[in-house]
């Protein structure tokens, strides 16, 4: 049984205690070397009461004894069993994104790129006791985060994303579903794809990768964002400052439309769903209730014993030792004699300096 969760802080912890104690004596000693040079032994006794210097001494020993345990505490003590449920992670979900050009339409606010990451933090928030990674894509695909169960470092990953991120231009969705796929298909357990795109494609096997993923049991969920009507593709300089809208090789503006058809067909061919974005919370809810139907939600619990936190208790202690000594009174003598054992340490080191410039 370890009795200490942190050892480390306790050495450490440990050692500082011992230098203050060090400290403390040694000028506890000096002080008092002063004075008996000074005074003799009866005249000491005379000038302060016996109980002052008596309560003195447990008030001082309250407090080094708070600072003692105040340093055990902070190691960490622990001592009896506890018993708590763990899952057992059975689902990896890999959410693919977009990050063509086409992702800056603004026919969703502030543009779609923008609603897709609010999405996914959404989302993200609702999986737990799930690993999730991030693949992203245009021209090509990477990724951009490795499956994990560390939501903060999938939120850093989330906020990472931007349009431009790739250096491939075009929408290549057949190489995006591979990737993700490759990703999950050595898992154990349910494995699912979440692909957030506007459905433009542009490469020629996109039902090969739809194939790939169904003989690994990889369950594809598209969400197509973006309008039917179109929408055209802002432009920006180097300072960020609009630059017109994308034009094709002929020269014409070009008009980014939401195809609904090729992402139905790749989530039916792999028993997913198809969901149209409306509003970042109401897909998230979405997603996770069709995913929910699978196995992803049937999470095993196991119970596992673990050594109960006790710094509580000791902090409790210290608390109540620094009341006592808070609350302890020195005599009233004690209090007028302040003034007075200043005056003859003071005179002390002065007699002791100037003793030992004679003696020179």
């Amino acid at each position: 049984m370890n009795l200490f969760k942190h050892s480390d802080i306790l050495i450490y912890s440990l050692a500082a205690y011992a230098l203050i104690l060090v400290v403390f004596f040694k000028s506890e000693t000096s002080k008092k070397n002063i004075i008996k040079r000074i005074l003799p032994e009866q005249a000491y006794k005379r000038l302060t009461e016996n109980s002052a210097i008596l309560r003195i001494k447990i008030k001082n020993r309250l407090f080094l004894a708070a600072l003692f345990l105040a340093f055990i505490s902070a190691a960490g003590p622990q001592w009896g069993v506890e018993f708590e449920s763990v899952g057992e992670l059975n689902g990896n979900i890999v959410i693919t994104v977009d990050t063509s050009m086409s992702m800056l339409a603004k026919d969703l606010k502030p543009n779609r790129m923008e609603n897709a990451k609010l999405m996914i933090k959404s989302l993200i928030s609702s999986f737990d006791n799930y690993r999730a990674g991030i693949v992203a894509f245009s021209g090509n695909a990477f990724t951009q985060c490795p499956l994990t169960t560390d939501k903060d470092a999938f939120n850093y990953f989330v906020s990472s994303l931007h349009v431009g991120m790739i250096k491939q231009k075009g929408t290549d969705l057949a190489t995006a579903i591979e990737k993700s796929v490759n990703m999950l298909k050595d898992r154990g357990g349910e494995k699912a794809a979440i692909i957030i795109t506007d459905g433009e494609d542009f490469s020629e096997n996109i039902k090969d990768a739809a194939e790939y993923a169904a003989e690994n049991q990889v369950r594809i969920f598209t969400v197509g964002i973006g309008s039917e009507d179109g929408e055209l593709i802002p432009l920006t300089d180097a300072k960020g400052n609009p630059a017109g809208y994308k034009k094709d090789a002929a020269g014409k503006t070009v008009v980014t439309r939401l195809n609904e058809k090729i992402l139905k067909e790749v989530s039916a061919q792999t028993s997913g769903k198809y969901i149209r974005y409306s509003q970042a919370e109401a897909v998230a809810h979405e997603i996770l209730k069709s995913v929910g139907t699978s196995r992803l939600s049937e999470i095993k619990f196991s119970r596992r014993a673990s050594f109960k936190n006790r710094y509580q208790f000791v902090l409790f202690i210290v608390f109540l030792l620094l009341l006592l000594e808070f609350i302890l009174p020195e005599s009233k003598s004690s209090f007028n004699m302040g003034p007075a054992i200043q005056s003859v340490l003071k005179k002390g080191r002065k007699y002791i300096f100037l003793n030992k410039a004679k003696t020179k």
